[in-house]
């Protein structure tokens, strides 16, 4: 049987932290991916906008009369401009620079250029990088029937377009981040207000379940007036017991304080089964004999298969778990003489291991019809006399050093 099945959160660490960073960083993902893709649209958009403002340029160029100086007045506009060459439909330049991009060599002369340049014979605006040397621009010359009849090819110096350029991205890419912290803010405040009402509801589940336990664990109590103070005494011992084993490298891992708590809750379930037990061996003033010794240990069976039923009933691990683990192993020993189950060493539940120590110390120190009470140093010296045989090592070790505790809870809580 698995020794730590227990109501606790499923996720290792602060689950507030944890999904806080997971909500930060697919917003940061998602405003990363959507600012690069503006950045790039918008880089593409200003530019083909940028290079529409040069269209009129081609209408001066379709032979009318005095077409030249009506197309270098227009040029003349535009400072940025280099260089400017025009070609026919057919290819044919009628006007170009012999060297640079305009010439046909350089950024013309690749992929990228040529497909700017079947781009412009088809009627559509062609752009071209030219890298260290600015941007080529391509100009569909129309007829008034819409037909290509030649092109325009500008150069021009996109230092200062640059510049526009990354401000505008700068600007789209603050607001975007802008946006994605605000959008961080709301999921946040969101998931932080469910995880405050996911808290409250686990808070009364768990207040609800302690105080079940309470009331099962009284019913025990409500037969035999010392079970019921035995079983207080024991739920102290055990939490004692926990918070010195924690302190051990070996268990510190493995006693987190959610399967601490369930532990502490349930030990005083160790008995439950009891209430099966006919008050005749149950209150017999006396020692009883084989037959009803082995009825008075099915306690540990009725207890267990009680809880195992109760768990159940329930759709996911809770701590009655932990409780019928108790309940079923806390009279088996170390070295496998144990009972129901005859299960040995660590294959013995740890909760099941800490409240059987705790049982036994408080069942020596109490007056009980077949025997007279221990006391303090005796019990303490017959836990150790049963380290490696009746308990964990470990445990006992433990024990030994908060031994005094358990006197003093003895001394307080003792009914008499």
């Amino acid at each position: 049987m698995k020794d730590r099945i227990h109501i606790r959160n499923t996720v290792k660490g602060n689950i507030l932290v944890r999904y806080s960073l997971l909500i930060a960083a697919a917003v940061a993902v998602t405003t990363i991916v959507t600012g690069v893709i503006l950045v790039s649209v918008l880089e593409n958009h200003y530019i083909r906008l940028h290079a529409s403002l040069y269209a009129e340029l081609s209408s001066t160029v379709r032979g009318e009369k005095n077409s030249s100086e009506a197309f270098i007045a227009i040029l003349s506009r535009f400072p940025h401009v280099r260089s400017t060459a025009i070609w026919t439909a057919s290819g044919a330049s009628v006007m170009a620079p012999e060297t640079g991009p305009l010439s046909g060599v350089g950024p013309l002369s690749r992929t990228a250029g040529k497909n700017a340049m079947n781009g412009a014979l088809k009627g559509k605006l062609g752009i071209v990088p030219a890298p260290n040397e600015g941007l080529v621009i391509l100009i569909p010359i129309l007829t008034h029937e819409g037909a290509v009849e030649g092109i325009v090819g500008l150069l021009e110096d996109d230092t200062e377009l640059r510049k526009d350029i990354q401000f505008v991205q700068l600007t789209v890419a603050a607001t975007v981040m802008s946006v994605g912290v605000l959008l961080y803010a709301l999921l946040f405040g969101i998931f932080l207000k469910a995880n405050q009402e996911q808290k409250k509801a686990a808070d009364r589940l768990r207040k609800t379940f302690d105080v079940i336990v309470f009331a099962m664990s009284s019913l025990s109590g409500l037969r035999d007036q010392e079970t019921g103070g035995h079983l207080e005494r024991t739920q102290a011992y055990t939490e004692v017991l926990l918070n010195g084993l924690r302190r051990s490298a070996k268990f510190r891992k493995t006693l987190d304080k959610d399967y601490i708590k369930d532990i502490i809750t349930s030990a005083p379930l160790h008995d439950i089964g009891k209430v099966g037990i006919a008050d005749s061996i149950l209150l017999k003033k006396g020692k009883l004999e084989p037959g009803e010794l082995e009825s008075m240990r099915q306690h540990t069976v009725l207890g267990g298969d009680l809880l195992a039923k109760a768990a159940n009933k329930l759709p996911f691990p809770s701590s009655l778990t932990v409780a019928e683990s108790i309940a079923r192993h806390h009279h088996e020993r170390w070295d496998g003489s144990g009972y129901p189950d005859g299960l040995a060493g660590e294959s013995i539940p740890l909760a099941a291991r800490v409240v059987s120590l705790a049982d036994v110390y408080d069942a020596l120190r109490s007056t009980r019809p077949y025997k007279k009470a221990y006391s303090h140093e005796d019990a303490v010296r017959i836990i150790r006399e049963g380290r490696g045989t009746q308990f964990d090592p470990d445990l006992v070790d433990v024990f030994a050093n908060v031994e005094s505790r358990f006197a003093e809870i003895f001394d307080t809580m003792k009914f008499d």
